[in-house]
């Protein structure tokens, strides 16, 4: 029997494997931290401190610039969801892919390029004024 994506518990449960794990990357990241600081002898920053960081930066305000247009606010929901589809297409606690036979070409290939070119493409804006205000080292 093959799964597919209308499948609906498939996609319930790789949606769900998508939160878990984008939930523990910074407890992840944080015990990495722990380690490479007792390797250099230093306490270093507490096992929570990136769920620490991730709350303060939901409350604070949201700051853009005036002239900025759709894509600029639309690029934060691209990263996120190129990395939820990335994440619910990883065979961990699902055996089956809910992507199917074209989801290892959109996770091997597609998604990584995805969250690259959406990082850099608020700059390329020319109505956004960000590089103008950073100083040039000449």
């Amino acid at each position: 029997m093959r799964q597919t994506l209308c499948d609906g518990y498939l996609v319930i449960f790789a949606l769900a494997q998508a939160v878990i794990l984008l939930m523990l990357t910074p407890l992840f990241t944080g015990i990495s931290r722990q380690i490479r600081a007792r390797m250099h002898s230093r306490r270093g920053p507490g096992i929570w401190q990136d769920y620490r960081d991730i709350h303060k930066l939901f409350k604070r305000q949201e700051v853009a610039p005036t002239s900025s247009g759709l894509m600029f606010r639309l690029m934060p929901w691209v990263l996120i969801s190129s990395m939820l589809v990335l994440a619910m297409a990883l065979p961990l606690f699902i055996t089956v892919s809910p992507f199917a036979g074209g989801g290892d070409l959109i996770t091997l290939i597609y998604l990584p390029a995805l969250f690259r070119f959406s990082l850099l493409f608020p700059g390329w804006i020319p109505e956004v004024r960000l590089r103008e205000s950073v100083p040039v080292a000449s």
